[in-house]
This record gives C-alpha cells, sequence and structure tokens, in this order.
C-alpha cells in the first residue's frame, strides 16, 4: 500500500513539474518516465486524463502552504512591496502554468472549482490580506484594493508571462513600480 501511495505522488507530482516546465498536457508516456514507473502503473491509478488532472490539482490544493505571513511593519514600504511581490511572483511561478493551462483547454465543472480553490485561497486572498495592511487608514481602501488585485491577478500574470514573454524579474519590477504608485496615491489623498 505504501509504495502504491507512494507511486501515485510520485505520478501527480511528475504530472504537475512536466506542465510547469512545457505548460502543456503531457502524455501518460512522459509522465511515467519523470515518476520513474510504467505507463501501465499511471493507467491503473488513474482513469482517464481528466481523473489525472483533478487528482493533481487536489494534490496541489493539499500540498500547498499559504505563504508566510506579511512582511515586518517596521521595514519601509518598499522594502515590504517588494517581499509581498516577490513572494506572490513565487506562487505564481509554481501554480500560474497548471491554473494557465487548466483553465484554457478544460472547462469541467470540477476543473474550474478546484482551480478556483487554486485561485482564491492560495493566491488571491492572501495576497490582498498583505497589500491592505499597506492600504491601513487611507480613504476608500477597498477601491485601491481592487486596483491593486487587478495588476497582481492571475490573469495579469499569464498575459505579461506567457503571452509577451517577460521573465519573473521583470514582472516583479513592474508590479513594483505599479503597487507602489497605487499607495502613493492612495496615501496622499485626505482622510476625511
Amino acid at each position: 500500500m505504501l509504495r502504491a501511495a507512494r507511486t501515485r505522488t510520485n505520478i501527480l507530482s511528475a504530472y504537475l513539474m512536466l506542465v510547469r516546465r512545457d505548460l502543456s498536457e503531457p502524455t501518460i508516456r512522459q509522465i511515467a518516465e519523470v515518476a520513474g514507473c510504467a505507463s501501465r502503473s499511471v493507467y491503473e491509478r488513474m482513469s482517464n486524463k481528466d481523473s489525472l488532472r483533478l487528482a493533481a490539482l487536489d494534490h496541489a490544493l493539499k500540498t500547498t502552504r499559504r505563504p508566510a505571513s506579511p512582511p515586518s511593519r517596521e521595514a519601509d514600504r518598499g522594502s515590504r512591496l517588494k517581499a509581498i511581490v516577490h513572494r506572490q511572483v513565487g506562487e505564481y511561478l509554481k501554480w500560474g502554468p497548471l491554473c494557465f493551462l487548466l483553465s484554457a483547454c478544460f472547462s469541467s465543472v470540477d476543473i474550474q472549482e478546484r482551480l478556483d480553490r487554486v485561485r482564491y485561497n492560495l493566491l488571491k486572498d492572501h495576497f490582498d490580506e498583505c497589500y491592505r495592511q499597506e492600504l491601513q487608514g487611507t480613504r476608500d481602501a477597498d477601491v485601491w484594493l481592487e486596483i491593486i488585485s487587478a495588476t497582481t491577478s492571475l490573469e495579469n500574470w499569464h498575459e505579461l508571462r506567457y503571452r509577451q514573454q517577460q521573465t519573473p524579474d521583470l514582472i516583479c519590477e513592474h508590479w513594483e513600480r505599479w503597487i507602489g504608485d497605487v499607495c502613493e496615491a492612495a496615501l496622499s489623498q485626505p482622510t476625511t
């Protein structure tokens, strides 16, 4: 049983690794090769590609921890924003390819439900919390937060990373500057 569970985990990890690397749906043969097992083992554990995709999303949700808490308030705002952006880009590097591939190519209700959980529970909600702290005390903080959220959304990441082929470092630079400008504008508004 332990070997079967380990093989299943290896299959799911191989699928996720191949999706991240190639940004395309891997073949069963590729998955088996990376997982170190026979193609037959993949078929024995997954009845079809849909069950493999769902199991990979479940594996991602189960094995992912939320990013660390927001940076210390003792650092200057620029340093805090840089830390938040770099953490967010790190999470997008990890989960963006899977979300991009599955949302672009597969539309089952089960896949969409799991993708929404990845998007909101692991990515959006946590980083909204971090940015909300940077906007504390501003008037119309929710409006400013929506602007930041749109700027750093998974869709924006997909556009910059996969369509425009920008590097993660360049995306970090853009986002740091844009978010810094939004925070500056929000904080310069009178509070009454």
